[in-house]
């Protein structure tokens, strides 16, 4: 127990990078590092705490308020889920430690239990965000007892179990098929992706469109039905104690099971998904040239790749967008055609869809850990005889390469969905794609000043890295910045050519910002880095 402990806390601290938030002189946590912590809490349940109340109200309104516990569960549930599943395989299975650790006088048993308590405890900490603000908000407008607060703590505890099992159990299998393909990242990204659009695609079958809540909060209701697992739980929280047992059951057997199971065989069934494609017919062919540019914004995209939380983790806003765009295009359109819409209003729909694209488009980005993913080989671009601003282009064109195709499979979505002029639909291409060239920057700016070399895990850098939270929170005020400033102007005069205008000009001095801080201080700072 006492090796078990020392792992488990050697990995939160090694990840979380705590010793680097103390002071070298002091020893202590940095104050700054303190408030950034609260700003980020803040800010992340501000956001839980405003959606719940806005789906509670509507649900009060509709006489179904207690729909907003099962609803705010299931959502929980879901995100465990993604987050589990994108996540499990490479850092249970296939992290870059694993020949350290097992050469530890540490039984590998243990080994692996602190692995699956560290991701365990970042479930917690994911359904935490979701799980406070649904359970306040239920009580606000439905009566609770003393009884539903008692199962509040346990019901919280057991709800990763079953997740952490079934998602891991299903990152392990995807994993194990495609490690003896030639493709095996594109494969795993491949069925990954699809499990995620599966789950999206279930999430959204909804009447959200429609100008009915009533219909809506019935459509929510009957999907809840269908998923159970919200209404299962839910149940459980009320002292249904029939449900509180099958509930516990389903989730602690399973559990068990396969931390039993794994933990005798870890060692094998890690080494089973380390296997890899030997190209039996390899041919010597006369090598190819090309000019610097060319090869280090190749040498990005196969960097980039070859990573599948990397990818997941960066295409999550872009996929999100185009399938609710999809799935608007499909129940929104007939809606259109029946009913009578004002021309003030139909001119303001493409303004809200570009509103929508930027958000979207704005809380990620690739380069805010590209200088970190580069690890311990670090050190060869950093010595290769090319320019600085070079490698910084090539990993900007990354994200560009990324974000800029989905947008404008959305405006051509969008144009499905109503017609848009010329003018609407030459906006919502330039302002989303000039909000990505600003995350761009900003985001390698960042990872410059707060870069990570030292980890052996690819999802502590792309998941948990400081520069990717700071990137986060400068998209997510860069995008307020931008957008809330023309809403307000286009609410007031209607005037929605001015309100594209005021976003042009706002993203104009936020890239001229961050562009300046880049080649300026970015650059010094780039050529004081040591891997």
């Amino acid at each position: 127990m006492n090796k078990l402990w020392i792992l488990l806390k050697a990995n939160i601290i090694n990840t979380l990078g705590l010793n680097k938030l103390r002071k070298k002189s002091t020893g202590k946590i940095s104050v700054w590092a303190i408030i950034l912590v609260i700003i980020v809490s803040l800010a992340t349940f501000g956001f839980a705490f405003l959606y719940l109340f806005l789906f509670g109200g509507m649900f009060a309104e509709q006489g179904m308020p207690s729909l907003i516990l099962p609803l705010g569960l299931t959502a929980g549930t879901l995100i465990s889920f993604m987050t589990t599943l994108t996540t499990a395989n490479g850092y249970l299975f296939r992290s870059n430690d694993f020949d350290m650790l097992m050469a530890l006088p540490v039984k590998p048993r243990t080994i692996f239990a602190s692995k699956l308590f560290y991701l365990l405890l970042i479930n917690y900490v994911t359904l935490f965000v979701l799980y406070l603000p649904t359970v306040i908000v239920y009580a606000v407008y439905n009566p609770t007892d003393l009884v539903f607060w008692i199962l509040s703590l346990p019901v919280f505890l057991l709800m990763p179990l079953a997740i952490i099992t079934i998602a891991s159990l299903l990152s392990y299998l995807i994993g194990f098929i495609t490690s003896k393909f030639r493709y095996k990242n594109f494969l795993s990204l491949i069925l990954t992706l699809f499990f995620l659009v599966f789950i999206m695609y279930i999430s959204f079958q909804t009447s959200a469109i429609e100008e009915n809540p009533g219909k809506y909060a019935q459509d929510i209701n009957q999907l809840l039905n269908k998923l159970r697992v919200g209404d299962l739980i839910y149940k459980s929280l009320l002292g249904d104690w029939l449900s509180l047992l099958i509930f516990i059951a389903i989730s602690t057997l399973p559990f068990y099971g396969f931390v039993y199971l794994v933990g005798r065989s870890y060692a094998k069934a890690s080494m089973r998904t380390r296997g890899a494609y030997v190209r039996k017919n390899f041919k010597m062919t006369t090598l190819k040239k090309s000019t610097q540019n060319r090869a280090l914004f190749k040498r990005e995209i196969k960097r980039y790749f070859s990573s599948n939380i990397y990818v997941m983790n960066t295409l999550v806003g872009p996929v999100l967008t185009t399938i609710l765009l999809v799935i608007m295009a499909i129940n929104m359109k007939p809606i259109l055609k029946e009913l009578p819409i004002d021309a003030s209003i139909q001119g303001m729909i493409p303004f809200g869809l570009t509103a929508m694209f930027s958000f979207m488009l704005g809380i990620t980005s690739t380069t805010s850990c590209s200088l970190s993913m580069e690890g311990k080989q670090f050190w060869i671009i950093r010595t290769a005889p090319v320019q600085e601003k070079q490698i910084f282009n090539a990993k900007i064109f990354l994200n560009l390469l990324v974000t800029i195709p989905f947008i404008v499979i959305n405006v051509i979505i969008a144009n499905f969905i109503i017609e848009i002029n010329i003018i609407d639909s030459i906006f919502m291409l330039i302002i989303p794609s000039l909000l990505a060239f600003y995350m761009s920057v900003s985001g390698l700016f960042l990872n410059i000043l707060f870069p990570r070399f030292d980890i052996e895990n690819e999802t502590k850098i792309v998941k948990q890295s400081v520069s990717v939270l700071l990137t986060m929170l400068s998209g997510f005020l860069g995008s307020a910045m931008v957008l809330v400033p023309g809403i307000i102007v286009v609410n007031n005069t209607s005037n929605i050519l001015l309100g594209y205008l005021i976003l042009l000009g706002i993203e104009a001095l936020l890239v001229i910002t961050v562009s300046f801080l880049l080649s300026n201080i970015g650059i010094k700072r780039y050529k004081k880095l040591v891997s």
